[in-house]
């Protein structure tokens, strides 16, 4: 009884500047249990509050307010101080009669009230009450957003992917909600432009050109991140064409066509000439078998020159 009648006193109703002005209260209470915390909020909120017996024993708290606050505003604090013990406010109006139930918050996803449901784009109510809140990302997957957004709700947030969709559903305080906005606005941007450049080969087969291009991008890679495999570009065959299908970042794709320029040439010909040797010592047909030898050896080293058939004629000559 002393206690009830020490909390009247603290609650101190400050007088209005104006007569339009709200009526305010200023709070100052020093281990208070919760359960007597949310008497006070009913008296000041007209909120009726259904609590489990028990549920609230045992919870103190201690709130220090300088200036005075609205209604309103005492609420939200209520909100703040239930969610730190684990508690969430699930509104669940009648007629004539303003309930909120309190209870533990990974309960409230499921409890049957008139929680806010809001799509994005809708303002976000202040406070930590437990809104439903419905997201589309328009640039990234929903996977990705959902594992973003997970960092960012409390640890009594819900997400859940709707099945065959890319919707989002965000069930957590509304505090929480926003922060996941934020954190979702910074990623779900539009990303670089993705463009689609046919090549067509002249001298290069199709096949040969996608390898060597994912070799050179693979070389790029590493010459300047130190890794490889983060490259977006996709190539495309068509034998029938002769042609390969660039698409990707505009930056990748300019970058593989300059490189398939530099190999997409043609091959410099040989040149072949015939010319007649008078021999005077040595018999043709040793020169032909001993040539031939020579040839047989030399295969695979390079290019045979003029040059190189006189010398090995001219050695035979001196020998004979």
């Amino acid at each position: 009884m002393r206690r009830c009648l020490a909390l009247a006193v603290l609650i101190a109703v400050a007088a209005p500047l104006r007569a339009q002005d709200e009526e305010k209260v200023k709070v100052s209470f020093s281990g208070i249990e919760l359960e007597a915390l949310a008497q006070q909020v009913e008296r000041v909120t007209k909120k009726s509050f259904i609590v489990q017996e028990q549920l609230l024993k045992g919870k103190k708290v201690t709130l220090q307010s300088e200036k005075p606050i609205t209604p309103d505003e005492f609420y939200r604090v209520f909100q703040s101080v239930c969610l730190m013990h684990g508690f969430a406010l699930v509104p669940a109006p009648e007629e004539n009669i303003n309930l909120v139930k309190i209870v533990p918050a990974p309960q409230a996803a499921k409890e049957p009230g008139a929680q806010p449901v809001l799509t994005r784009g809708q303002k976000l109510p202040a406070g930590e009450g437990v809104i439903y809140y419905v997201i589309t990302p328009k640039h990234v997957s929903a996977a990705k957003a959902m594992a973003v957004l997970q960092t960012a709700t409390s640890p009594t947030g819900v997400i859940a992917q709707v099945p065959n969709s890319e919707l989002l559903l965000v069930i957590d305080a509304a505090v929480a909600v926003q922060r996941a906005e934020k954190l979702l606005a910074i990623l779900d941007v539009p990303g670089e432009p993705i463009v689609l450049a046919p090549v067509t080969l002249d001298f290069l087969a199709a096949s040969q050109a996608k390898t060597h291009v994912t070799e050179f991008t693979q070389a790029m890679e590493k010459v300047t991140t130190g890794e490889a495999g983060r490259s977006r570009l996709e190539i495309l065959t068509d034998e029938r064409l002769n042609q390969i299908h660039l698409l990707g970042r505009a930056e990748e794709v300019k970058r593989a066509q300059e490189y398939l320029k530099t190999l997409d040439r043609q091959l410099p010909s040989v040149q072949r000439t015939i010319q007649y040797y008078r021999l005077k010592n040595v018999p043709v047909a040793e020169i032909r078998r001993t040539y031939q030898g020579g040839l047989n050896a030399m295969k695979g080293v390079g290019q045979r020159t003029e040059q190189r058939r006189l010398q090995l004629i001219k050695l035979y000559e001196q020998e004979a």
